[in-house]
């Protein structure tokens, strides 16, 4: 019996000698498989700008006169008759096409005209000779009728023709984890408590987002970012309990009060917080303190970049932000686009101007006070456009791991650095959509004389396939956390994960 019992142990132990230990996948491993998809990467050629960029049709400059009365003064109007009404219709048709960069991204001649029938008939329409309309009834029908542009970065007294119609949703009242067979629990109390058969009866994959918790532990929040949300009340079907309800609600937009630059550390994490790309005469630092900032991190393994509520700046400083960061140009392969008219010139003209009024500094970041490159088309007579290639280098290896900190007011220059950053491994995006705003910029104000209504309109067309595919549905994270919660639970998840960083 002795030597039989021998036998046993000592095949049981070649066995287990044989048998392959299956570590468990770390969370951070589970992170980086989550972003390996959505990089910025297609390929672009320049003759794929050129049926973008419209020509000249045939229609007049705008005389001088006209052109004067549409300069900003500030000036607006309680209300507004029908016959101002029209009179300010016709003269916003009569500039989209010698100011606005993405007309014939929108559908040029053809929808701009269809767009301006339709307001003159609503207006003829509703309201009867010497009939006033009051100032907020007006704006809403331009904004209406000229909804199909989603371009975000055109306003009308600041705010978008087109309302983005993705919203994020979310709620953290169920925390769920996934184990190493994709498996989905219901997690409390730090325990996996019942499996996830189905949410609303589908995959569960369709309505868990991951994210992090208070913890900074990787888990899975009910959510989804949609343009249509057939339910807010889901139905969660576990394994081995009754079904559980749960209410997903819209995230707000938190408006943080530090819109400045700071470098700092949260808990011996290095944080560069670059809520502005813009420098004004009365900061007390510049864009060498800015683009410097990259030296503080250099031999940092891991560092968080916050670009919440970053929503100024000129895109020159996120191209040198990274270029310092990296040594290399981006490896995204864009184009710019300036429309260079008389209309455009006499507003960036403008532009300028208000600029040095409000104190904005560009010395130490552009070689020249002309940021719109004026002077090089001044005495321009008729529509040309002036094309840029965006220099380009290959992906390279980055020293450190990036924690991008977003939200929905994250734009313009601040997502095409968010674009630049994430083709790199080891980069990873938290918070919630950014604005999508990336396919245009360099906007001129004018001000429709007779209501008073200022409307923001792009000059410039930047043009990639994905810019205009994420115009007014932003970047996504890899990590889906309310903004204003984002800093405080990265700085955890960083402390949680140090060993496998």
């Amino acid at each position: 019996m002795m030597t039989w019992i021998i036998s046993l142990l000592i095949l049981c132990s070649l066995i287990a000698g044989c048998s392959e230990v299956v570590e468990p996948i770390s969370d951070i491993e589970k992170l980086r498989d989550i972003t390996i998809e959505e990089r910025f990467s297609e390929s672009v050629r320049r003759d794929e700008i050129e049926k973008y960029l419209h020509k000249e049709n045939g229609d007049n400059e705008i005389e001088s006169d006209d052109l004067n009365m549409l300069k900003v003064s500030n000036g607006r109007a309680e209300t507004v008759t029908k016959e101002e009404m029209l009179l300010d219709s016709h003269l916003l048709n009569q500039i989209w096409s010698h100011s606005y960069a993405l007309y014939e991204v929108y559908g040029g001649q053809d929808s701009f005209s269809q767009a301006h029938e339709l307001l003159t008939a609503t207006i003829e329409d509703e309201y009867s000779e010497g009939e006033e309309a009051n100032y907020e009834e007006f704006i809403a029908l331009i904004s209406d009728h000229y909804a199909f542009i989603t371009d975000q970065q055109l306003l009308i007294d600041g705010s978008p023709f087109f309302d983005r119609e993705h919203q994020f949703y979310i709620t953290e009242e169920l925390t769920f984890v996934k184990d190493d067979n994709n498996n989905y629990w219901l997690y409390k109390d730090n325990h996996k408590k019942d499996k996830v058969v189905s949410i609303n009866g589908d995959d569960p994959d369709v309505y868990l987002l991951p994210s992090l918790n208070f913890e900074g532990e990787l888990v899975y929040f009910p959510g989804m970012y949609t343009d249509y949300l057939p339910q807010k009340l889901w139905d969660i079907d576990l394994e081995n309990q009754e079904t559980i309800e749960v209410t997903v609600r819209q995230s707000g937009l938190d408006r943080l009060r530090d819109t400045s630059f700071d470098v700092y550390e949260d808990e011996e994490v290095p944080i560069i917080q670059l809520r502005n790309m813009l420098v004004y005469k009365e900061d007390s630092y510049n864009y060498e303190d800015m683009l410097g900032s990259v030296d503080q991190v250099e031999d940092e393994s891991t560092f968080i970049l916050d670009l919440r509520n970053n929503n100024q700046g000129h895109i020159k400083f996120a191209q040198e932000w990274y270029k310092r960061l990296t040594s290399h140009e981006p490896s995204i392969k864009s184009y710019s686009a300036q429309l260079m008219t008389p209309t455009t010139i006499t507003f960036l003209e403008d532009k300028v101007e208000r600029n040095r009024e409000a104190g904005v500094e560009w010395g130490g970041l552009l070689d020249t006070e002309d940021p719109f490159n004026i002077n090089e088309y001044h005495d321009v007579t008729r529509l040309q456009w002036s094309i840029e290639e965006m220099e380009t280098d290959g992906i390279t290896e980055l020293d450190s791991t990036i924690y991008i900190l977003i939200d929905e007011a994250t734009s313009a220059s601040a997502e095409i650095l968010v674009a630049y950053l994430r083709q790199h491994p080891n980069v990873y995006i938290v918070g919630a959509p950014s604005e999508g705003a990336m396919s245009s910029g360099n906007s001129q104000l004018i001000e429709l004389p007779h209501s008073g209504a200022k409307v923001s309109i792009p000059s410039m067309f930047r043009y990639h396939p994905q810019f205009l595919e994420k115009e007014a549905i932003g970047i996504e994270p890899d990590l889906w956390v309310y903004p204003r919660f984002a800093r405080e639970r990265v700085v955890k998840w960083i402390d949680n994960n140090n060993d496998d960083l």
